[in-house]
């Protein structure tokens, strides 16, 4: 009944009928240093590690929600870049419509300026032509009476 390396014997756990386990001091010792170990585990291994995870986690779920925004900025802002750039090349059409216009215009008012002045020049050119064929007839006229009265003259001293 008695083990002599045994320095206490406790009754058994379930009845001596058999099957039971054994309850010895040692047993006991083993029973209170695995808990020890695993509260000792608990304080320095495993809660510092499940916070080192929580952390990352968060910091992760941080980094994805964060790039979510930048997305959705980055997203915005090339819309708003696209929309700004179609209006600006609307606003060239029609600056560029617009200064086509009025060159066209210009060239138009140039163009009858310079009608103008042609119809002018010619006119001033016809008048000369006239003046000077007026000048050129009366001249003629003269040399033709002057010719006439010493072909008379000629003939009549012949």
């Amino acid at each position: 009944m008695s083990d002599p390396n045994a320095l206490i014997e406790l009754p058994t756990l379930v009845g001596s009928a058999g099957g039971g386990i054994d309850m010895d001091l040692s047993s006991i010792i083993g029973a209170v240093l695995f808990l020890a170990v695993m509260a000792l585990l608990n304080t320095l291994l495993f809660k510092p590690y499940l916070e080192i995870v929580s952390k990352r986690r968060a910091l992760t779920e941080g980094a994805l929600d964060d790039a979510e925004d930048l997305a959705v900025r980055a997203e915005a802002a090339a819309s708003e870049y696209e929309t700004k750039l179609a209006e600006a090349r609307a606003e060239a059409t029609e600056i560029r419509e617009a200064l086509k216009a009025e060159g066209r215009e210009q060239e138009q008012a140039l163009l009858a300026e310079a009608r103008k002045a042609a119809e002018a020049e010619l006119a001033s050119a016809r008048s000369a032509l006239e003046m000077e064929m007026a000048v050129a007839e009366r001249q003629l006229e003269a040399q033709a009476s002057a010719l006439s009265t010493a072909i008379v003259n000629r003939v009549a001293q012949a």
